[in-house]
Formats: C-alpha cells, sequence, structure tokens
C-alpha cells in the first residue's frame, strides 16, 4: 500500500498490531524468552486525514513500522 489508509474498507483489512515476536535473553544467569515489539514510527497524517476509525468492533487507531507497513491496534 502506498501512502496512508483512506476508506474503511482499507483500515479494516489492515492486520492487528503491533505483532509481537520473541528475543532471548539472560537475566539473573537465567536464559528467559520475553516478547519484542518490531520498531514503529511516529506517523504524520495529512490534515484531516482519519488516524483511526470505529465499528462494530470497537475503536481503532493506525499505526505504522519502521519499514512503512501499516497496523491497526484496539483503543
Amino acid at each position: 500500500m502506498t501512502g496512508y489508509p483512506k476508506t474503511i474498507e482499507e483500515m479494516q483489512a489492515l492486520p492487528i498490531g503491533p505483532a509481537f515476536g520473541t528475543e532471548t535473553k539472560v537475566i539473573n544467569g537465567k536464559k528467559v524468552t520475553v516478547p519484542v515489539a518490531p520498531a514503529t514510527k511516529a506517523t504524520w497524517f495529512p490534515r484531516r486525514a482519519p488516524t483511526g476509525y470505529s465499528d462494530e468492533t470497537g475503536r481503532w487507531r493506525l499505526g505504522q513500522y519502521d519499514d512503512g507497513s501499516w497496523y491497526r491496534s484496539k483503543v
């Protein structure tokens, strides 16, 4: 998708995120698996552009990963 999502249909089609991966770390001498979110960036929307939406499933806001892909998250 180029640019930001403009229609409700485009917004509803976005994956729910941010998706979490895992990473192994050593804490107090023990190996543990911890959740790690992908890098996101501040997103500047054009004036009057929608930054989220509401539907029968609730309120959603839009966000963007560092690689430029979009996601939606529940408010």
